[in-house]
């Protein structure tokens, strides 16, 4: 017998579909494999779609086109195995590449009939070609513009974008030309200049009774004050940086709060462009008390308890830090960017700060509290809170916190004696959820347990079972 060689490469790529669209059609392809059969220089040559939960979502081959596969926005990964007697033969492959071809919507191109006047993009009064004719055999220039619609924003340096120009939109056999444009690097946008204005009038103001070497004291005496301030902005938010890592690092509760205790006590430095770093203090601490483990000694029934001893008390220092009625009166009304100051950039980027860490706040309080055993009035009260500000799901950012929403909303209308509006509440939740969202499973394990243990549904919860299965594979058979 002859020995065989395998390798599997594995890719990784994010999908983010744009504007209205839930979904986007992407087909994989091994270029450099693609159409060859009895030719082909390995064995195999099959790929595999997975998302984020390693559900498997499409099977290939690399010598032909598999169909599109619709997908949401999330995480996938694609392994493609290649067999050779060869060892050597496939080490040379390591680095194959992949393509991933992604329909997109209509990008228009201008075109042109001078090369000058593509390249300028049609400035200078140049017009885009007219409709004419073109005799059998005759000859006509066309250059084509880079399209002026805005690429979507996942497009990055090095995808390349193919389409056609037609010569006859009204007819399906005239001469299509191919055209092929390569994205170029985002531009760099640089900072916004700082809006002096006030500085300006209070230097005219002050200039008005001071000599001009009292104004350079004053100016210099403001900048040593601003290296002082950035300084002390900087420090903080290194240690900042170091307390999310200890999180991120499931790190022990003794490490975390040493270095969080001491940074709650200090006073918090001025404003960050309108950020406030004691509110991103406090979002870090909460963070880390609606995660943190529990004692190893403490019994399973006492944990829901414990957890919201830890999460209550950070969240309402959130809450105390924060104006809820000036941040209502705020985004009750509209405001215009364009044209704005500094001061009111600043002003708005603070309440959007604000209002966000009011919404995460409300939302963990609610959901320690629904995992009590005991209804309680507070849980009621606090839901009632949260959906003042926090009327569905896209009002949150974090996936895992759009699962939190559902888990406790559900677990309210229960406790209200509604499991119908709880069942609709899980099924919304578990309809757009986003491959590799943490607490995923969690929420189809408590759909199986309200079609089984509240509504009686048995077949139902035995179905969602196998769905769960399928979604949360535990084995992959082989390539």
């Amino acid at each position: 017998g002859e020995q065989i060689h395998s390798m599997l490469l594995q890719y990784s790529f994010d999908v983010a579909p744009e504007g209205d669209a839930k979904e986007q059609p992407v087909l994989a392809r091994v270029q450099s494999l693609h159409e060859q059969l009895y030719d082909a220089p390995l064995d195999s040559m099959l790929w595999r779609l997975d998302d984020a939960n390693g559900q498997t979502l499409q099977y290939g081959g690399a010598m032909h086109d598999a169909a599109e596969t619709k997908l949401k926005k999330g995480s996938y990964s694609i392994s493609v195995l290649l067999r050779h007697p060869d060892r050597a033969q496939l080490t040379a492959l390591k680095e194959l590449p992949l393509l991933l071809r992604m329909p997109l919507p209509k990008l228009d191109c201008v075109v042109h009939g001078g090369r000058g006047a593509a390249s300028k993009g049609g400035h200078g009064g140049h017009e885009a070609v007219a409709e004419g004719w073109v005799r059998r055999g005759g000859h006509k220039d066309l250059y084509v513009c880079k399209p002026t619609t805005e690429l979507p924003k996942w497009v990055s340096a090095g995808d390349v974008l193919t389409g056609h120009v037609a010569l006859d939109k009204g007819s399906k056999e005239a001469t299509k030309l191919p055209l092929a444009f390569e994205a170029p690097p985002a531009p760099v946008k640089k900072a916004e200049a700082a809006d002096d204005d006030g500085d300006e009038e209070d230097e005219e103001v002050v200039g008005a009774a001071l000599d001009e070497e009292a104004m350079a004291c004053a100016k210099e005496a403001r900048l040593v004050q601003e290296d002082v301030d950035e300084l002390e902005r900087s420090v903080f938010r290194a240690r900042l940086q170091r307390l999310g890592a200890l999180r991120k690092a499931a790190s022990s509760a003794e490490r975390y709060n040493a270095l969080a205790d001491a940074m709650l006590a200090e006073s918090p430095p001025p404003l960050d462009k309108g950020k406030s770093l004691g509110l991103e203090l406090l979002l870090e601490v909460l963070a880390f008390r609606r995660q943190a483990k529990p004692p190893a000694a403490l019994a399973e029934a006492d944990m829901a308890g414990w957890r919201a001893e830890q999460v209550q008390p950070a969240a309402e220092a959130v809450l105390d830090l924060i104006d809820a009625d000036e941040v209502s009166t705020h985004f009750g009304r509209t405001h215009e960017s364009e044209g704005a100051s500094k001061a009111a950039k600043e002003h708005a980027t603070m309440m959007d700060e604000q209002r966000s860490a009011l919404r995460l706040a409300l939302l963990a309080r609610a959901s320690a509290l629904a995992s009590l055993p005991v209804e309680s009035e507070s849980f009621s009260t606090a839901v009632a809170e949260l959906k003042q500000w926090v009327d569905k799901p896209d009002a949150l950012k974090e996936e895992e916190d759009k699962d939190a929403l559902a888990l406790t909303l559900m677990r309210h209308e229960l406790a209200r004696s509604r499991p119908g509006a709880a069942l609709k509440v899980l099924r919304a939740r578990l309809a757009v959820q986003e491959p590799g969202a943490k607490r995923a499973k969690e929420v189809g394990k408590e759909c199986v347990k309200l079609y089984r243990d509240v509504l009686g549904l048995e077949l139902w919860a035995s179905n969602m079972e196998e769905a769960l299965f399928a979604k949360f594979p535990v084995v992959k058979l082989p390539l």
